[in-house]
């Protein structure tokens, strides 16, 4: 107790005041720390695009399909307003849903293929209290996608699979083997999409304070998912298809709180007297994984990835932030090109040493990054497609060095991903 404290107390009892004074207890709240939950959702999902070249014949019909995953989210939640999960999903949701004509015969056919995926959401949430029990909440994340393939098709189709072509026909005269329709499409498995995604909805706290979440979200694609082509051989009849990742989904979760638990660690003393909450730092790492990668395109300059990071203490030994990257090489080939990338990335670390001047960390980071630079085309049977030049990034730190006073900060990381293997920084204390 401070010693104006103290003289306070006792001038006031001097003057016949009776003071009594009792230690300040923290009430749970359900949103307060770390949460458990188990989520599941169905949604339909957004048409295949159907680009005719050639309309000799009818043009199939693409149609919305249904799609669902089931799984698993950690989060934590921080502050009053505020918080941050990452989950776990599987299940199909990208449908390829297409209605067809058999030429002489003139019949409607349908063709489907769902696309399974395992997927890993990192959100940002908001959440604002209408009632004691009632809460009305907004999240924005990625999602990273890992997709294979299911197949659901009709009993008129074979399917052959070859270079990652998958080629689908239909015989009307299975004696003659006349082929009157054929849909071939580029498919990438086992590769990572980063998607958006944006879901709105409300909790409601259960009696024994665990929670229930019910939401409508969006997640909408940024890379093709497929492409490819569809043709009527004996009509003269073709065109272009491309697919996205992209549906509307009702979602449905079951949050576990550790309400036992969380009540007795608020028992103990708080570290927030002792360590700062909000860190800023500007660092510049060497790029030299990058430049490994981009060999192969014959770049001559590289140089640094310039990073401005944001991380958020919620406990002692666990942050949550955030940081955008640029970088820039040169390519001495096709006349000297300029390739300019710019990333965000989601963070988490984990402090082992924490000192009031010193703090070693490791972490890992994960996110979304583009590029400026001419566009490069793919040739399929239809004709030129441009990619896109979205890609997914990562940072992952195997050791960082954090030391200074109170305020100001230097650090050095050691790791491998966008910033490179060796990264150093100075920041500010909040």
């Amino acid at each position: 107790m401070k010693k104006s404290t103290k003289k306070l107390l006792l001038l006031l009892s001097i003057l016949g005041f009776t003071v009594s004074i009792q230690a300040q207890t923290r009430v749970f709240d359900p949103f307060n720390g770390f949460h458990f939950g188990y989520t599941g959702q169905i949604g339909i999902t957004k048409p295949i695009e159907i680009i005719p070249i050639v309309t000799n014949f009818e043009i199939p019909v693409s149609k919305p399909g249904l799609s669902w995953q089931y799984g698993v989210e950690a989060s934590y939640h921080f502050g009053k307003y505020f918080g941050v999960s990452l989950g776990l999903n599987v299940g199909p949701s990208m449908v390829m849903n297409v209605d067809y004509k058999i030429p002489n015969f003139n019949e409607d056919n349908n063709f489907s293929d769902r696309i399974q995926n395992l997927s890993i959401p990192v959100k940002f949430e908001t959440h604002v209290p209408v009632s004691p029990n009632f809460w009305i909440y907004s999240d924005f994340g990625v999602r990273l996608t890992a997709f294979s393939i299911g197949i659901e098709m009709s009993p008129f189709f074979e399917r052959y699979w070859s270079n990652n072509w998958i080629e689908v026909y239909v015989d009307d005269d299975l004696e003659n083997s006349e082929l009157n329709y054929k849909m071939e499409y580029n498919y990438e498995p086992n590769i990572i999409k980063t998607d958006l995604l944006f879901d709105f909805g409300f909790y409601y706290k259960l009696p024994y304070a665990d929670l229930i979440r019910v939401g409508i979200g969006a997640n909408i694609g940024l890379n093709r998912i497929t492409e490819g082509y569809y043709n009527y051989p004996t009509k003269n009849s073709f065109g272009t298809i491309i697919s996205h990742d992209t549906h509307f989904d009702i979602q449905l979760s079951y949050i576990h709180n550790f309400k036992r638990a969380k009540e007795k660690l608020y028992s103990k003393p708080n570290w927030n007297q002792d360590f700062p909450k909000h860190e800023l730092m500007l660092s510049i790492g060497d790029s030299y994984l990058i430049n490994i990668w981009n060999t192969l395109d014959n770049f001559s300059i590289f140089y640094p990835t310039f990073s401005f990071s944001y991380h958020y203490r919620m406990a002692k030994w666990f942050w949550v932030g955030c940081s955008v990257n640029y970088s820039h090489f040169y390519n001495s080939e096709w006349g000297g090109t300029n390739e300019e990338y710019l990333s965000f990335i989601a963070n988490l670390r984990f402090s082992y040493l924490n000192r009031k001047n010193i703090t070693l960390y490791s972490g890992i980071g994960i996110g979304l990054g583009g590029g400026y630079y001419p566009y490069v085309f793919s040739i399929t049977s239809s004709g030129l497609v441009p990619f896109n030049n979205y890609f997914t990034t990562f940072q992952i730190t195997a050791l960082g060095v954090k030391v200074g006073g109170k305020n100001w900060f230097g650090d050095l990381e050691l790791g491998v991903g966008y910033k490179g293997f060796v990264s150093l920084g100075a920041g500010y204390n909040l």
